[in-house]
């Protein structure tokens, strides 16, 4: 190659080796999707969905708004409530247990006796380890999609990725025990990020309900 020569002229070295990298691009992303599964968010235009959405379609208006439209707006009404209520239940259970556990530890502290630190630490020691113990247990065996504090999987299920398992009822149980015993067996940690993820499972557990086929939400 000489330098008169221009450096992507057909038939050059950087020509070929630009197509060479171009073509490794652009087969990348379809490498990868092919590797990630993952859902479809986009609507589905059928028959049988148009059937099913358009039966009794006429008959169910409330002041304007069809049924469909007033249980969307109930849903977000009973998600609030629903998760306010997880998130006072789960403060008020990690204050109490906190109190009962301080309480205790200064009584021991104030006791007088010989080795008295020994014994606080003894006691903190047989407070938390049962708790965490718990926690992992029920994470490891009963529902492993609670793990961790679960806003990063809320994102990447919204942006489409298949989390199995990420939103059911019994990961919202074991999220709200393990955030609890958590907190009250003194890890750094809070209810900040564990209730995003417990508000997801709220939203999707009332967006599924099925009122014994008088009203079928499906949003």
């Amino acid at each position: 190659m000489s330098f008169t020569e221009p450096l992507l002229s057909e038939g050059s070295a950087g020509l070929q080796w630009f197509k060479k990298a171009f073509r490794q691009d652009s087969l990348r992303p379809n490498r990868l999707l092919r590797e990630t599964e993952s859902l479809d968010f986009e609507p589905v235009h059928n028959t049988i969905l148009q059937q099913r959405l358009s039966v009794g379609k006429e008959r169910k208006h409330f002041y304007g708004y069809t049924g469909r439209t007033v249980a969307k707006f109930l849903v977000v009404v009973f998600l609030g409530i629903f998760t306010g209520l997880l998130a006072a239940g789960l403060s008020t259970a990690d204050e109490k247990l906190i109190t009962a556990k301080l309480s205790l530890i200064e009584s021991l502290q104030d006791n007088g006796l010989p080795f008295s630190g020994w014994q606080t630490f003894g006691f903190h020691l047989a407070w938390s380890i049962p708790l965490l113990v718990a926690a992992c247990c029920l994470v490891q065996f009963y529902a492993p999609a609670a793990a961790g504090g679960g806003v990063s999987l809320v994102m990447a299920y919204l942006n489409g990725n298949d989390v199995p398992d990420l939103l059911r009822g019994r990961t919202l149980i074991v999220k709200w025990l393990g955030t609890m015993c958590g907190v009250t067996a003194g890890l750094s940690l809070g209810p900040e990020a564990p209730m995003v993820h417990i508000g997801a499972c709220v939203a999707s557990l009332l967006a599924f309900l099925d009122f014994g086929g008088f009203l079928t939400i499906f949003i």
